[in-house]
């Protein structure tokens, strides 16, 4: 073989590596993009989820008040969630009153 001959073959040799390890890249890339997708769908589900929840809590305690006539200490004494504060009462009752789409 000469040496013009052992050029040519070396550098088919490197091009064809070149050429696996692009498609090696896509197809990480192809992978990554479907996983990115189903992180963001993911997500974006648990968020309309919380906020469903959010208004029927919201629209619950709204009752308790208007309905009921319970006081704050009242309705967070039934509750018994310690997380939950008057300021949390307000603003899960402000959710309540606005569509989901607001």
């Amino acid at each position: 073989m000469s040496k013009s001959q052992d050029r040519v073959e070396a550098r088919r040799a490197i091009q064809e590596r070149a050429i696996a390890r692009r498609r090696e890249r896509e197809q990480q890339d192809e992978r990554i993009a479907k996983l990115a997708l189903e992180v963001s769908v993911a997500l974006h589900e648990g968020r309309r989820a919380v906020e469903a929840a959010e208004r029927r809590a919201g629209l619950a305690l709204s009752l308790m008040f208007t309905g009921e006539g319970l006081s704050v200490t009242e309705v967070i004494d039934w509750v018994g969630d310690s997380s939950l504060t008057a300021r949390e009462i307000a603003r899960l009752r402000g959710l309540a009153t606005r569509s989901p789409e607001q």
